[in-house]
């Protein structure tokens, strides 16, 4: 499995992080060329040749330890703010953290410098600076319900994707 995980990311390799966003819970992180892929509800958007969409366990770190993490989306960015709901992408403080993350190397975005995966189909993506991005599935497999961990793909590439689910590989 965790050859299979690796060969599935090693085209993440060399490839710059230029975006993170998210719906809900579920991150989305953009790598390599950007590209238009215009929708109805959203003309303008721009994706990249590979996105990670991450419904488990997350978190950034860099030297100074965690950056942003998945506890981080259920706390509000603003302590003021009384209509904060961690559901509404922008407002938590996950979200002003990886925005600032993002903006602080969108000159030269980061790219991908080595990948490491584990048995449980986590994995780290390291970039230069020891900043890491780590994914690490934190549910047992349940025969009633399967979960998406995360996915890898090729947005507009609907035979490019690869899956992880609590159960394993889909």
């Amino acid at each position: 499995m965790i050859a299979r995980i690796r060969a599935a990311l090693a085209p993440l390799e060399e490839l710059p992080l230029w975006s993170i966003t998210r719906a809900a819970n579920i991150l989305s992180l953009q790598f390599g060329e950007r590209r238009s892929a215009p929708t109805e509800q959203s003309p303008d958007r721009i994706v990249g040749t590979y996105a990670l969409h991450v419904s488990c366990a997350w978190r950034l770190s860099g030297t100074t330890g965690v950056i942003a993490g998945l506890d981080d989306l259920y706390l509000p960015a603003d302590d003021d703010d009384e209509d904060f709901r961690w559901d509404r992408p922008g407002k938590a403080l996950a979200d002003a953290r990886l925005r600032a993350w993002v903006a602080a190397h969108s000159v030269s975005p980061l790219a991908v410098e080595q990948i490491t995966v584990d048995r449980c189909g986590g994995f780290a993506l390291h970039f230069p600076q020891t900043f890491a991005f780590e994914v690490f599935p934190a549910a047992g497999a349940d025969p009633n319900v399967i979960r998406e961990m995360w996915r890898l793909f090729q947005p507009g590439d609907e035979s490019s994707h690869f899956v992880y689910l609590d159960q394993g590989i889909e």
